[in-house]
């Protein structure tokens, strides 16, 4: 597989799972928390799939681009059987200075 095999579009998540199931895209990219509600959604209906992205890949990714960081999702999350390594992006909650600390 190259990028040459790749015709990327910009789906939602809920476009994303319905695409999937329809089978009219193979696959899909989602950056959000697990879990998932477009994934859990499409595992409730279809068999989900979770690419696991190795050690080498995810140190490679990190260095090009400090905002990712090694994640494992857990088994038994959208039914898989074992913990899969992946990555994960931070978030961040930004507010005015004047808000009290409680």
């Amino acid at each position: 597989l190259s990028m040459d095999d790749i015709q990327p579009q910009d789906l939602d998540f809920g476009e994303s799972q319905e695409s999937l199931q329809a089978g009219q895209i193979d696959a899909a990219f989602i950056t959000a928390g697990t879990p998932t509600g477009a994934v859990e959604g499409l595992n409730a209906v279809a068999q989900v799939y979770i690419v696991p992205v190795s050690d080498e890949k995810a140190d490679e990714l990190i260095s090009k681009y400090q905002y990712y960081a090694k994640e494992v999702i857990p088994a038994g999350t959208y039914g898989i059987a074992e913990d899969t390594p992946t990555v994960s992006v931070g978030a961040m909650l930004i507010i005015q200075n004047d808000v009290p600390e409680d």
